[in-house]
């Protein structure tokens, strides 16, 4: 999950829940975490695994969601049409919701907040390992986010366009 940049960094560190992290983390007024000192960072967890991403720049987000989620079936019938009726490209459902959810945390707001303003406008392939980018669109604001499939967990960095290409470390204790 590396990709070239010359100063754009961001460090995933994908395992078990860090319960210290809640004492080290502060909330901004509208519940994101953040680091002080710290222009990015993120957090998602997903049936006992957690995805702590820290960046060197602010409108970064994260989401991971288990690939045999038991309620994802039911969550894709109830959602997907309405979903579809906003996005310019048709993406498979889940990369297309982690790819909102952390779009979402990257500007600070929950799904329920954000969803009726973002729209996918692109989606490309990254390579044989089924990686993509998918493009979003947020108000004025566009985002690509990096969907990629690691384990049992898709793992999505999503991050403001005008940033140009990270250089995406993975770290698995």
């Amino acid at each position: 999950m590396t990709v070239p940049s010359s100063n754009f960094d961001v460090t995933v560190m994908l395992g078990a829940l860090d319960p210290a992290l809640s004492g080290r983390a502060r909330r901004t007024r509208l519940g994101k975490p953040y680091l002080p000192g710290l222009a990015g960072f993120g957090v998602s967890d997903s049936a006992g695994t957690q995805a702590r991403l820290y960046a060197n720049r602010k409108y970064v987000g994260i989401d991971i969601e288990h690939l045999d989620r038991p309620d994802l079936a039911a969550r894709q019938h109830r959602l997907a049409a309405w979903l579809a009726r906003r996005d310019l490209v048709v993406v498979d459902f889940l990369a297309g919701w982690v790819a909102r959810e952390a779009c979402a945390k990257s500007v600070g707001l929950g799904l329920l907040h954000a969803l009726p303003r973002l729209s996918i406008t692109w989606a490309r392939p990254l390579d044989q390992g089924g990686a993509q980018e998918i493009g979003l669109v947020f108000g004025r604001w566009r985002f690509v986010a990096r969907c990629e499939r690691v384990g049992r967990v898709l793992l999505c960095v999503c991050y403001r366009q005008e940033y140009g290409k990270p250089r995406i470390s993975l770290l698995r204790p």
